[in-house]
């Protein structure tokens, strides 16, 4: 099975749990049109479903961990 196949089959395991924007912005303390921008500019992954964006819970937490400040003791 080729990588398409397995995110095809992955992604529809997980339709259920897929966050608008408006929805992860709110989630993470951000405005949905703020998410609308990191989409646009191929920050964070989504996908478009009819005229909307959705975007994976964990794809989220991924995005925002891996931009986490961590300060000295």
């Amino acid at each position: 099975m080729d990588r398409e196949n397995i995110t095809v089959v992955g992604t529809l395991k997980s339709l259920e749990r897929l966050l608008t924007l408006k929805e992860a912005g709110s989630y993470a303390g951000f405005d949905g049109e703020t998410v609308r921008a990191w989409v646009k500019a191929g920050k964070i992954g989504a996908f478009k479903v009819g005229q909307e964006w959705r975007i994976e819970p964990k794809e989220l937490a991924d995005f925002l961990w891996a931009r986490r400040v961590t300060t000295a003791a």
